[in-house]
């Protein structure tokens, strides 16, 4: 049977992060390699990688960009291509405002002569009914919306929700980073924190304590 796994493990599985149930479907590249031809080309060539592996492996069916390990908007003008944006089905919000999110991709599909009301933002952070409503009222007729509620669905009764995440921080010996679209939420070696930001050039100044 093959196996399958989500996209953030999928990357551990391709550069051997973790011990794959079935290595038949392993790339096994070393992370010391991508680290190398990120710094040598100074972008993030390794992001490109994982979504180029994600779509070989899943195909387009679950097609849903993660877009803010490093900023959304860097990812969107450097890591993902226009082919991608025109067959992959969305992108996941996780991160920063969330109409600003929104209306920035309503505005990059036109831009790219892509009709928006054919893609889809799963929205999913910080969410609770009233928020969800108003986002599908705000969004409807422009483009799709879902939504991915966590916390408030599973505990509504009135306890204050407690704040947990588990992030990758080493691969191999190697640290690694998240940046976010909310520089509160960055996670990791505060150099390789350094370390991405330089390359990325990110510059983003949002900054929300998490609420979940």
């Amino acid at each position: 049977m093959k196996k399958r796994s989500t996209q953030n493990t999928a990357c551990n599985f391709r550069t051997n992060l973790t011990e794959a149930p079935d290595r038949q479907n392993v790339i096994s590249d070393s992370p010391a390699i991508y680290r190398e031809e990120d710094e040598r080309a100074q972008w993030m060539v390794s992001s490109r990688r994982v979504l180029e592996g994600w779509e070989e492996e899943y195909g387009l069916d679950l097609s849903i960009f993660l877009p803010d390990t490093y900023g959304s908007e860097y990812f969107f003008s450097r890591v993902a291509t226009k082919p991608m944006l025109e067959t992959w089905k969305g992108s996941r919000h996780d991160s920063g405002p969330s109409r600003i999110y929104g209306d920035r991709r309503i505005q990059m599909y036109l831009e790219n002569d892509i009709d928006p009301t054919g893609k889809l933002i799963v929205f999913s952070d910080g969410l609770n009914v009233p928020l969800m409503d108003e986002l599908e009222r705000y969004f409807r007729g422009r483009i799709q919306t879902t939504f991915g509620i966590g916390t408030n669905l599973t505990n509504d009764a009135g306890f204050a929700p407690l704040s947990m995440v588990v992030k990758v921080v080493e691969a191999n010996g190697l640290p690694v980073a998240k940046l976010s679209d909310n520089i509160a939420k960055a996670s990791g070696n505060p150099d390789e924190i350094a370390r991405v930001k330089r390359i990325s050039g990110y510059s983003e100044t949002f900054n929300e304590s998490c609420r979940y």
